[in-house]
């Protein structure tokens, strides 16, 4: 049975506790726990010990499969690592590094001098800085599944991600990757697949509005709903019953925009409609 989970960024205006009880509810016993500044911080090393973390998940019985870690500084990356390791999560995800007008496009959110990078910095500082961060991750015993593709950044494209899989190769490099990205600059979500081979980690299950165009939409996704439909602009039920979405190791359902909801009977009843037809 595959193994699916649930990004807690979608319980974002609620505390960790209460989004794993929602988690529950909802059927799920994975979760993607999120510690990023820019949209909620389910995990937090400062005011926490990983062992309340633990308990918590373990009363809830559910599994962490990833520790989402977005625009946190190089070394909060770094204390988020030995963090997850000791909760017992397998894997941290977070963002490429930036081109130099990433921080235009991204305007939405609050993360200057959060960027992996700095913007602009290019191939060379991405591959050094990720290198550091890979011996670091493989050190304390987890490993990093880097979310591939994203607009505005250095791997866009499914030429850029087989130059960085060309040049870049360590034991604790995997990937995370979201369907959504990969249309916004025209590639097949497949490509990306068969490039990630057996170092997909996580396949997104984020899908996007049907009508969606590229050059009008650019970020824009669609409503929640949208996003959380198994059938969109994906098929999901279908992609998933091809042989090739067999090798991600977990699939997470995910979106963007319910961060502000704080009416979580409203994010139930949107995710529900998933975990029906994924019959959890």
């Amino acid at each position: 049975m595959r193994q699916i989970a649930i990004s807690s960024n979608l319980f974002a205006q609620f505390p960790r506790r209460q989004a794993l009880e929602y988690t529950r509810r909802l059927g799920f016993r994975y979760i993607d726990l999120w510690s990023s500044p820019a949209f909620v911080q389910h995990l937090n090393p400062t005011n926490e010990s990983p062992d309340v973390v633990r308990k918590e998940l373990e009363q809830f019985d559910i599994k962490p499969i990833s520790a989402s870690i977005y625009f946190t500084t190089y070394d909060e990356k770094l204390e988020l690592f030995s963090y997850a390791a000791r909760v017992g999560i397998p894997y941290v995800t977070f963002e490429i590094a930036p081109r130099s007008d990433f921080l235009e496009h991204m305007s939405n959110l609050s993360i200057h001098d959060r960027t992996l990078i700095k913007p602009g910095a290019g191939w060379a500082v991405f591959r050094n800085t990720m290198l550091k961060l890979l011996d670091v991750a493989e050190k304390v015993g987890i490993r990093i599944a880097l979310q591939v593709p994203h607009v505005y950044t250095l791997i866009e494209r499914i030429e850029e991600f087989n130059r960085f899989r060309e040049e870049l190769r360590h034991p604790a490099l995997y990937f995370a990757l979201s369907p959504t990205h990969t249309i916004a600059r025209g590639s097949d979500i497949f490509d990306f697949i068969s490039a990630c081979g057996d170092r997909l980690a996580v396949l997104h299950l984020w899908n996007v509005k049907p009508d969606y165009k590229a050059e009008k939409d650019g970020r824009k996704w669609g409503t929640p709903k949208q996003q959380l439909a198994l059938k969109g602009y994906f098929d999901f039920p279908s992609l998933l019953q091809r042989k090739e979405s067999e090798k991600a190791e977990f699939l997470c359902v995910k979106c963007h925009g319910t961060e502000s909801w704080d009416d979580a009977k409203q994010i139930m009843n949107v995710v529900m409609n998933t975990v029906e037809v994924l019959s959890l």
